[in-house]
């Protein structure tokens, strides 16, 4: 669809598309700026501004949104496992919808309503610049950087 565009029209895209194969069909086109994609998380505009450098530390690369948002299920469930005498399926229920429930995690603060959907998820909106440095010549970035450089990435 991208290609057809042939950026005459701008296509907004889902979480779905902030893959490799994106970034792949991506640096075979001549032009992709018409592009914009929205992401729960993106590390270049973390909340939590320490997260994205300790996980590439521990796990010795890039940390995407896949890793940073199975670290906040993990951190919330261990805090609710924590806050209860003897966890069971139905009191992580309630206890992760309990209004002082709150954990800091890798995308900012987490906390749940009583439907348990998450309040307040983090949301960016991302667009693909060159970086030759990248592993297909193109990388994701938050639309606030309008090129690699402005988002501080080493792509010379």
């Amino acid at each position: 669809m991208v290609k057809a565009n042939r950026d005459r029209n701008w296509i907004a895209g889902i979480w779905v598309l902030y893959k490799w194969r994106t970034l792949e069909a991506a640096s075979q086109l001549k032009s992709f700026e018409k592009l914009i994609v929205s992401v729960p998380w993106h590390p270049l505009s973390s909340l939590n501004k320490k997260f994205p450098q300790q996980a590439q530390k521990l796990w010795g690369g890039k940390v995407n949104t896949d890793t940073a948002l199975a670290y906040d299920a993990t951190i919330a469930l261990i805090k609710a496992m924590e806050m209860q005498q003897q966890p069971s399926r139905e009191g992580m229920q309630k206890t992760l919808s309990l209004p002082n429930f709150i954990v800091e995690g890798g995308t900012g603060t987490i906390q749940f309503g009583k439907n348990g959907d998450r309040k307040n998820p983090p949301s960016e909106l991302v667009h693909i610049v060159k970086c030759r440095k990248e592993e297909f010549g193109v990388a994701f970035v938050p639309v606030k950087y309008p090129t690699a450089k402005a988002a501080g990435l080493k792509c010379d």
